[in-house]
């Protein structure tokens, strides 16, 4: 296919990009200079023209290298009867497909992930940012996505899994439980955080970090979004030692992003963030050839 310089190629509403002028049989990589482009987080990538049709693919997976003009993301989608259920990630470390794979273990992020790798520049860009970070990702970032279908939901994480081997043969994984420091969920007294009657789950966060609502959820669902976002500058994992397993109801006043702030508003709640050392589950990623 013979594609005129500057042409626009038009997918859908949301997709556009420019192409340089030559003989082309499969996926194109535009200049830096002459790169435009729009996601249509609703679309396969590979129905967007993003990878090669020739790309290694493997049943329902693929994994191509950087993609210029796309910024790094991750993100899985919420399941569709028709499309099924998806992970996506684009221009980001090998790393964080390894985290996403053992979603089903626990929340994996760099605070508690441990690469024991001869080379972990190639997996986790850690410490870099700006140009610098731009420069890592286009040597070693990936793009992959992993689809099922929708009677196989339950199958996306260890179908992300059973992938690992096959694209990235030269590593392993495995949760391991490490003693570490880390903040932990305590309870002080009392049930007053125990929801009264069967609540529909709902989470709210007014602003980025003021005050939020946590009704009919898990213990690990109110821990989560501090340890993504609001305490993530504590970089430290939060783990629970409340040994609670039903649902709770909690009205946060406070700033989220300050335990000590957090905990004169769980005071009454009998539950108390503290920073202590215990027995951690971590993510650790390996050579499969130890040197």
């Amino acid at each position: 296919m013979k594609i005129t310089k500057y042409v626009y190629i038009i997918l859908g509403v949301l997709f556009a990009f420019k192409l340089n002028a030559q003989e082309n049989t499969g996926f194109t990589m535009p200049s830096k200079s002459d790169i435009y482009r729009k996601l249509d987080r609703s679309k396969f990538l590979v129905n967007q023209g993003f990878i090669d049709q020739n790309n290694q693919v493997r049943q329902l997976s693929i994994l191509t290298r950087y993609i210029e003009g796309l910024n790094g993301s991750q993100a899985t989608y919420p399941a569709d009867s028709i499309l099924g259920q998806r992970f996506t990630v684009i221009n980001s470390a090998i790393g964080k497909i390894f985290q996403a794979a053992f979603t089903n273990d626990g929340l994996f992020t760099n605070v508690n992930t441990v690469y024991e790798v001869k080379d972990s520049i190639r997996i986790n860009p850690a410490g870099l940012s700006g140009p610098s970070l731009l420069d890592w990702r286009r040597k070693y970032s990936v793009c992959y996505e992993r689809i099922v279908p929708f009677n196989q939901v339950g199958s996306l994480y260890p179908a992300i899994k059973n992938d690992l081997p096959y694209y990235f043969p030269e590593y392993i994984g495995e949760v391991q439980k490490r003693k570490m420091k880390c903040i932990a969920l305590i309870r002080t007294g009392g049930e007053g955080f125990m929801a009264k009657k069967e609540l529909t789950p709902f989470r709210q966060v007014n602003n980025a970090n003021e005050n939020g609502i946590f009704r009919g959820v898990t213990i690990k669902s109110f821990i989560t979004p501090f340890q993504v976002l609001h305490l993530q500058h504590y970089w430290l994992p939060i783990v629970d030692e409340t040994a609670y397993m039903g649902m709770i109801d909690i009205e946060l006043a406070a700033p989220l992003n300050d335990i000590e702030s957090l905990n004169k508003s769980l005071e009454k709640y009998g539950l108390k963030f503290v920073i202590k050392e215990a027995l951690v589950d971590v993510l650790v990623i390996s050579d499969t050839v130890k040197h």
